[in-house]
């Protein structure tokens, strides 16, 4: 009889702990996915903020443009604060990395932004605008590493626009001084260098979709597809120096301007290219129509026609 009992209180005692545990469990769980859901909610939250602070107009006018970058950059400050302190779970670390990484990138240029307007004569501001170019880069890059999370967390499109069109401005500037400084003697030397530099980014400029294709039918890897992008990029980038080095004639600065215009779009062309062919290779696993790709690719096709349409405007002016 005692024996039985013992077992009783055993196997009572067993099923209470049990009960316990499963209960814990049920509710550790409960508590983890709520957690996880919050801070899912908290980065909806963080890109909007970003979203909302880079929400601002694409046209550029010195006054208005640095007022809207140093609002931008306030903005910015504390959303960064904010992250700063908020703890982060493992879970979304990659993420959280990636939106305080752009984040800073972010602000760097908008401060760049508002150095280049303070300073329009000075004599380095080519190397100010490629800073700017690459702190515009990296922002981009990072916020695009928030893909996994969700696509289009963060949209650059006003951010991006409005530094083409000042850079724009500023290539612009740059030209008219040039030109104030070369002689009318300097014309021939001018058509000839011109000339040169048209030859020179027609051979550069590319339609990609060529690797695009490839890639997709498997003849070669989406590693060396991008790999023959990014050489052209990188030939761009050399090109772009050298163009930059071109003295002007009064008379030609519109002739420049055009070809720089043409540049400048392709430019746009290559970084979204490489943008969408990124998303095809991330998901050469999941099944997209031919809808889903001519969809991908509706941008840079579009920045590629602007690209040849600018360089046909190029060659009327020199011809």
């Amino acid at each position: 009889m005692k024996n039985f009992i013992n077992k009783k209180i055993a196997f009572i005692s067993f099923t209470t702990i049990l009960a316990c545990t499963l209960v814990f469990f049920i509710a550790y769980n409960i508590i983890l996915i709520n957690s996880y859901e919050n801070y899912k909610n908290y980065i909806n939250k963080i890109a909007t903020s970003i979203n909302s602070a880079n929400n601002i107009s694409v046209k550029f006018d010195a006054k208005d443009t640095k007022k809207q970058a140093s609002n931008s950059i306030h903005y910015l400050l504390n959303i960064k604060k904010d992250i700063n302190h908020t703890h982060v779970i493992n879970k979304y670390k990659y993420i959280m990395s990636s939106l305080n990484a752009g984040i800073t990138e972010n602000i760097l240029a908008y401060k760049q932004l508002i150095l280049c307007i303070d300073n329009p004569d000075d004599p380095n501001l080519s190397s100010s605008i490629n800073s700017l170019d690459n702190y515009q880069k990296l922002c981009v890059k990072k916020y695009s590493e928030t893909n996994s999370f969700k696509k289009d967390l963060i949209t650059t499109n006003n951010f991006s626009a409005l530094l083409y069109n000042s850079k724009h401005y500023f290539a612009e500037k740059q030209a008219l001084k040039k030109y104030n400084a070369v002689s009318s003697s300097e014309l021939s030397e001018f058509n000839s260098n011109i000339s040169t530099m048209a030859n020179e980014f027609n051979s550069i400029r590319t339609n990609f979709k060529f690797y695009a294709e490839e890639a997709r039918n498997k003849k070669i890897s989406y590693n060396y597809a991008l790999k023959q992008i990014e050489d052209n990029q990188s030939n761009l980038s050399n090109f772009e120096q050298n163009l930059a080095n071109l003295s002007i004639p009064q008379n030609k600065v519109d002739v420049f301007c055009a070809l720089k215009k043409s540049v400048n779009d392709y430019k746009l062309y290559i970084k979204d290219f490489i943008s969408a062919l990124t998303y095809e290779e991330n998901s050469s696993d999941t099944y997209l129509s031919a809808s889903d790709i001519s969809k991908l690719y509706n941008d840079s096709d579009y920045k590629f026609k602007k690209t040849n349409e600018d360089f046909d405007k190029f060659n009327k002016l020199y011809k």
